[in-house]
């Protein structure tokens, strides 16, 4: 919000410019005091803790949820390369030891490129570990994929609390400068009145 500086509009100032803007500034400073009241903050360095810590909150499920959904797209990927490798394996392994194999192999060329990329991917995920059942992954997927919408939710939820502290924040030093601006026009104005 903007707290109205009855002073700084010399070209609006009238009456009811000043008028209004005290009721506006009056009306604000109700707001932001009912606000903090409510919610049991006492002074600056409160809030200044209320809004470090749900910031934090927020970042570290925001960085979890990222997190997850890093996961996820990797285990997409290492589902597809299995189905690969499963799929194209018994072409690659079915064909003729001896007779024919350069025929076999360029007829299924295709093939055997899929099942070579999918093996080394694999190779490289796994290892020379056993690998995991489709069933697996999809299932830790699909937990990821929960954890991930309930966090993205809570921020959804959360985060309008972290806007509202932050404006009441705003609010205040927004007081206390337009105060110590007010206070300094009067300091200049007496000053140049002693001179």
């Amino acid at each position: 919000m903007i707290v109205y500086s009855v002073e700084k509009y010399n070209c609006m100032q009238s009456k009811g410019y000043a008028n209004w803007a005290k009721v506006f500034n009056l009306k604000l400073v109700a707001e932001t005091v009912n606000y903090l009241s409510e919610n049991n903050i006492s002074d600056i360095s409160t809030l200044d803790a209320k809004i470090s810590e749900l910031s934090d909150k927020l970042y570290e499920k925001k960085e979890r949820s990222k997190a997850n959904e890093k996961r996820i797209k990797i285990l997409e990927e290492q589902i597809k390369d299995i189905e690969v490798y499963r799929k194209t394996k018994p072409v690659v392994e079915g064909g003729p030891k001896h007779f024919g194999k350069e025929k076999y192999r360029h007829e299924h060329e295709a093939e055997f490129i899929l099942y070579a990329a999918a093996e080394r991917s694999i190779k490289k995920a796994f290892g020379d570990k056993k690998l995991p059942l489709i069933k697996e992954l999809r299932a830790e997927q699909k937990k990821l994929r929960t954890e991930a919408d309930k966090l993205w939710a809570e921020i959804k939820n959360e985060r309008p609390q972290l806007d509202e502290l932050r404006k009441m924040k705003n609010n205040i030093d927004c007081f206390l400068n337009s105060d110590n601006q007010h206070d300094r026009s009067r300091d200049r104005k007496r000053y140049n009145e002693l001179e």
